[in-house]
């Protein structure tokens, strides 16, 4: 979950560095380091970590405190070349369809004869012990892809 928490920042670097002139990168990536160094002293600093354990617990907001506005280097309603919401990409990254589908197939082949109502426990497992998804964020994940399904 790190990781790809991770990725969505540096791919926010990459939407933001093709879209500004050079300098106004650098200027805006030094903001970024001293910032980031004084919020570590911070109490916001402790929420994200304890936010990070969080996720997909159903406290807080759909997305804790990883927003969109987190992930962006500018201000709020300035362009930075990127139209999408991060926090969603984040989330989308985190439990894709591809995913879903590559727990699906391993579970068949060691189980080629297991019924739907099988599946989706084994499926939710797969996903929680396999691939490190917190629990409750895979369940509420699966329901948007399987919507009418409920375990």
């Amino acid at each position: 979950m790190v990781a790809v928490h991770e990725l969505v920042h540096g791919s926010a670097h990459m939407f933001l560095s093709s879209f500004v002139k050079k300098e106004m990168y650098i200027d805006l990536l030094k903001k970024q380091v001293i910032d980031d160094i004084n919020m570590i002293t911070s109490n916001e600093f402790n929420e994200m970590i304890s936010a990070i354990g969080e996720l997909g617990t159903g406290n807080g907001s759909k997305y804790g405190v990883f927003t969109d506005d987190h992930f962006r280097l500018l201000e709020k309603d300035i362009m930075d070349g990127f139209s999408g919401n991060y926090a969603e990409l984040c989330s989308l990254l985190l439990l894709s369809p591809q995913l879903i589908s590559e727990a699906i197939t391993a579970i068949r082949i060691r189980s080629p004869e297991i019924r739907l109502s099988q599946l989706l426990p084994l499926l939710l497992a797969e996903l929680v012990e396999e691939k490190a998804l917190d629990r409750e964020f895979t369940r509420r994940g699966l329901m948007r892809f399987l919507p009418r399904i409920r375990f």
